[in-house]
């Protein structure tokens, strides 16, 4: 199993994908416009974490985070148009929005949960545990330098 296999959110967005590709395949193909854009945004979202888990650099994992919460939220944009409508009903665009819903917020948590754990271990002046929450970060082993030096950064003047 790969890093992003493992994770909740990842499996959530494939419940996501998969809600999404039975709304694409009940619409006429006159929709095609609206089929196509949901599915784009639909499945960008494993795609865009499982990058965010392989990616080497902070900014790159946010890139991919933000990417995949974007595409979430175009989803459910589209399924919201879609409802309106009448082209899947009421039940259905809750039950999909519910699911694109627990996506984002769970992109979120993982952002805001992983960011805090590496300031609380570094704040209580357990650098080893810091070290490992901001290396867990990543969904794999960074270099333990850059990773000191980027705490680091964070600190203010003086203060390192």
């Amino acid at each position: 199993m790969l890093n992003h296999e493992r994770l909740d959110v990842y499996q959530s967005a494939l419940d996501f994908a998969a809600l999404a590709c039975g709304i694409i395949e009940a619409l006429p193909e006159t929709e095609a416009f609206l089929a196509d854009e949901l599915s784009r945004s639909a499945l960008a979202i494993p795609v865009a974490i499982a990058k965010a888990v392989m990616a080497d650099e902070h900014s790159d994992r946010e890139h991919h985070r933000e990417s995949a919460l974007g595409s979430t939220f175009r989803s459910a944009a589209a399924i919201d148009i879609l409802e309106q409508r009448s082209l899947v009903t009421s039940e259905g665009a809750a039950q999909a929005n519910e699911a694109a819903a627990k996506v984002a917020e769970r992109l979120v948590t993982l952002s805001v949960s992983r960011e805090l754990d590496a300031q609380d271990s570094y704040a209580r002046g357990d650098r080893e545990d810091a070290l490992f929450a901001a290396m867990s970060q990543a969904g794999h082993a960074l270099e333990e330098e850059s990773v000191a030096a980027a705490l680091l950064a964070d600190l203010p003047d003086g203060e390192a």
